[in-house]
């Protein structure tokens, strides 16, 4: 396949992935921009359907994956209290010994 269909194919998955985290998880575009290094309107109007051209294309896919792995990680995040019992068990264990 050509770089350039494979370039469009890969805008393509970046512009619904980046969709959604500005869209359902609120992450701010003002953010995402700032960390691949191109103005907001050409995030804006990217995530909207514009292609980007080359230069920026290359700006967010060199700092999409990261983005993308933080991504993963906050959704898998179990929590600072994972390790905390759960309330019913101490309120339980409470009544239990008193």
């Amino acid at each position: 396949m050509r770089k350039a269909v494979r370039d469009i194919f890969v805008q393509i998955k970046m512009r619904k992935d980046l969709g959604i985290l500005v869209n359902k998880y609120k992450i701010p575009a003002i953010s995402l921009a700032n960390e691949f290094g191109i103005p907001l309107n050409t995030l804006r109007d990217f995530i909207r359907g514009r292609n980007l051209c080359r230069k920026n294309f290359l700006l967010v896919e060199k700092n999409f994956k990261s983005v993308m792995d933080e991504f993963k990680k906050s959704i898998n995040y179990a929590g600072f209290d994972k390790d905390i019992e759960k309330p019913e068990k101490l309120i339980r264990d409470y009544y239990e010994r008193n």
